[in-house]
C-alpha cells in the first residue's frame, strides 16, 4: 500500500506543488518516454514483474518488523 501510495503522489505531484509543476510535468513526460522505450526494447514485463517482487517483499518484510 506504501508504494501504491508514492506513486498516486509523484503522478498527481504538479497538482499539489504548483511551485513546481512545470519541473514535475517535464519529470512525467521523461518517465513517459523512458517507459515507451523499455516497452519497446521488449523488458517492460520483466521490469513490471521485478517491481511487483520487490514490493511484495517489502509488505512481507513489513508484517514481520517488530
Amino acid at each position: 500500500m506504501n508504494l501504491y501510495s508514492t506513486k498516486l503522489i509523484l503522478e498527481h505531484a504538479s497538482e499539489w506543488e504548483s511551485e513546481f509543476r512545470e519541473e514535475w510535468i517535464q519529470w512525467k513526460e521523461g518517465w513517459e518516454d523512458l517507459k515507451q522505450e523499455l516497452i519497446d526494447e521488449g523488458i517492460w514485463e520483466d521490469i513490471l514483474e521485478n517491481w511487483q517482487q520487490y514490493a511484495e517483499n517489502v509488505r512481507q518484510r513489513w508484517r514481520l518488523r517488530p
